[in-house]
């Protein structure tokens, strides 16, 4: 059996602190009595399989950067899997008397990634019993969650209690892991040896991802590509196999009705030579031979795609593969002469066979996907949730997938339900009185949710906020305020905020009347309608008060060309007798 979250609870973790996730909305948590509390399954949501066939649940956690997104997916894939894998192994211990609580002395806290003081619960749900496993003492059930709801002890529990976990990022580094990660790597090892626990079986975190975790991120499989391990270039395999046996309907959903044209303009870039993709969809093997020989070539890539276009197809490509395209290109006629030949370049079935560590071969997974939709386009990004709960909905196995989605995106939002969206930020003091913390995310629109959801100080440019805001301060009516005082303070600020376009254009700015248009024209260039209208009414405003007096000539002029704009022809040629008369 697999297992799936239902509740997490982390304290003092990186940024973190007194944060709750609640994955099925089934269990609450005091902090405060250290009590879980069971709620009904359909309080707060509309309960599991809202989302579509094969989707448990799914839950989007938003925040500003370095707010603990990445954090809560690392704890989730890194740090609990070494504890639960280290209590199943008996190499982990509970503090004695205390079912569930852990004993993570300080000595030992970061040997599980873990920062000093930091606090946990989780609750995972397998099968048809709920557990906990915490390090925060022990903790209280109340009535309606101790009837399902147990401490996690693997000696007690039937059979083995699977964690499955499916990775998905698609931020790329130039070696797939940066400098920074290396020396924390370098330095827990070595810490963790001069205290004389550290096995190089048991805490090595690529050992064991072998066994519990499907590693399907940018950063992972760009790794293996940079290792140049000989016939191995697993990325490629999966999108060759996506474009040529994907279903039809899928391809051109996600990749436009132009999905073929929009691919096959593109090559397979080995280095030496590019390679027509348009091959792929060729019954003749002579064909497509050059092509399946690309896959020998470790850092052979799809070309030219543009980073978006790349990202997408790519990350579209391997959830296609993990959601049952390694089972669809195994039995599939049309990617024999593909299959063969990897078979063929690999070195033997066998080795081939790894192919199938990118797939799902488990009852139930939590898929983790860690801004998926990075480099997108809008228009993408709008797609985005749709494209892969249609992907998970389309395996034909029943299985169980619980999607955790990070993002910094608002059309995401819009694709989930508000009790599914986790928000890690903290408004300011300043900003919380003007939100709707409740608000439904689902179907808003965006700048609803940019203000709400994002905590975001406007929804415009800082730029362009910060000209508005000069206008707005430029042409305040303060009262006592001499006309002419106001007109240079206007003047002053166009030239100290605009110094080197002035300097650029004197002509335009020779007299109080270049400067009007120009104040008149940055008005009428900005976009929002409010603000657009309110700078209108104040500039009128500041003009009727600073003109200087139209003489009674001046002002028979005006009036008469205002009067020529409606006039018929009748009507004007007498008002030009008019307008000759006064010399104009």
């Amino acid at each position: 059996m697999a297992i799936l979250f239902s509740y997490l609870f982390l304290d003092n973790y990186r940024s973190l602190e007194k944060r709750e996730i609640c994955f099925d909305h089934r269990y609450k948590f005091d902090e405060t009595t250290n009590t879980v509390m069971k709620e009904d399954d359909q309080k707060g949501g509309f309960g599991s399989y809202f989302y579509g066939k094969n989707i448990y649940s799914a839950t989007c956690l938003v925040g500003k950067n370095g707010e603990g997104k990445t954090s809560c997916i690392d704890f989730l894939r890194d740090s609990f899997a070494l504890i639960k894998f280290n209590l199943d192994s008996g190499r982990l211990l509970y503090q004695k008397d205390r079912n569930g609580v852990v004993d993570l002395p300080e000595g030992e806290i970061r040997r599980y990634h873990l920062d000093a003081g930091m606090r946990f619960l989780v609750i995972f749900k397998s099968g048809d019993t709920d557990y906990y496993v915490t390090n925060m003492g022990e903790v209280r059930l109340d009535k309606g969650a101790s009837k399902k709801c147990q401490a996690y002890i693997p000696k007690n529990n039937e059979g083995d209690i699977e964690y499955r976990i499916a990775y998905f990022s698609m931020l790329r580094l130039p070696d797939g892991v940066t400098a920074e990660q290396r020396a924390f790597i370098r330095k827990r090892d070595a810490e963790s040896t001069e205290e004389g626990y550290y096995n190089q079986k048991i805490t090595d975190i690529q050992t064991l991802s072998e066994q519990y975790m499907y590693d399907l991120s940018e950063e992972s499989l760009n790794a293996l590509r940079v290792k140049k391990r000989d016939g191995f270039n697993a990325d490629l395999l999966m999108q060759m196999a996506f474009f040529e046996n994907g279903d039809s309907d899928l391809l051109e959903d996600i990749l436009g009705k132009d999905y073929e044209t929009r691919v096959g303009l593109a090559g397979v870039e080995t280095g030496d030579e590019r390679i027509d993709v348009k091959a792929l969809k060729d019954n003749s093997s002579t064909m497509k031979m050059p092509l399946l020989d690309a896959l020998k070539e470790t850092t052979a890539y799809f070309w030219p795609f543009s980073s978006g276009q790349y990202s997408r197809f790519a990350f579209l490509a391997r959830l296609y593969w993990f959601m049952g395209g390694w089972e669809r290109f195994q039995e599939s006629d049309k990617t024999k002469g593909l299959r063969d030949r990897s078979i063929l370049l690999w070195g033997g079935r066998r080795r081939f066979e790894h192919m199938k560590y990118f797939s799902l071969n488990s009852e139930s997974v939590i898929l983790l996907i860690d801004e998926g939709e990075l480099y997108y386009h809008p228009e993408w990004q709008r797609r985005f949730v749709k494209d892969v709960f249609d992907i998970i909905s389309g395996y034909k196995t029943k299985v169980d997938v619980q999607v955790v989605f990070t993002t910094s995106s608002t059309f995401m939002l819009s694709d989930i339900l508000r009790e599914d969206v986790v928000v890690l930020s903290k408004p300011n003091a300043e900003m919380k009185p003007y939100l709707d913390e409740d608000i439904q995310t689902f179907g808003q629109n965006i700048h609803m949710l940019l203000a709400n959801r994002f905590f975001m100080d406007s929804t415009i440019g800082q730029r362009a906020e910060r000209l508005i805001t000069g206008l707005f301060e430029m042409l305040a009516d303060k009262d006592g305020e001499p006309a002419d005082r106001w007109r240079e303070r206007v003047k002053g600020a166009i030239d100290e905020r605009f110094k080197a376009y002035v300097g650029a254009h004197p002509k335009k700015f020779e007299s109080d009347a270049g400067y009007d248009e120009f104040v008149h024209e940055l008005i009428e260039s900005i976009g929002e309608d409010f603000y657009r209208r309110q700078l209108l009414g104040m500039f009128e405003e500041y003009r009727r008060k600073t003109r200087e007096p139209e003489s009674q000539e001046a002002l028979v002029r005006r009036l008469l060309s205002e009067k020529m704009k409606t006039a018929d022809a009748a009507q004007k040629a007498s008002l030009m007798q008019a307008m000759e008369l006064l010399g104009g």
